[in-house]
């Protein structure tokens, strides 16, 4: 596994991993609400369970990633999510990551398609 439990390190496959990356994302993209995100991944065809959803959240918050405060008014209170300096961190250390796993899966579809 990967410094922060997701096997970063060993690579990417388990759809967990690909949820805790969009979610990072997400947050990093603005203060935002949970339903906010439940919203936006059932936008992009990617529902999520509510219950998964707040596990990651707290998981990413426990990794310092991630932290949050209440807001009150305009309805019931809820939790506003931003990304930590840590979390900024992290996730350009994921971009550097992914740019690898990306040239490696295009040379793998271009031999694919060689054989076809």
């Amino acid at each position: 596994m990967g410094p922060h439990g997701w096997g970063f390190g060993g690579g990417w496959g388990k759809r967990g991993e690909w949820t805790a990356l969009w979610i990072l994302v997400m947050v990093a993209e603005g203060p935002v609400h949970g339903y906010e995100i439940l919203t936006r991944l059932r936008e992009m065809g990617m529902p999520l369970n509510p219950g998964t959803l707040y596990r990651t959240l707290r998981a990413l918050e426990s990794e310092g990633l991630v932290e949050s405060h209440w807001v009150m008014g305009g309805g019931p209170p809820r939790r506003l999510y931003r990304l930590t300096a840590r979390g900024w961190n992290h996730l350009r250390e994921l971009k550097g990551l992914l740019r690898e796993q990306k040239r490696v899966l295009e040379e793998v579809v271009e031999r694919i398609e060689k054989l076809e």
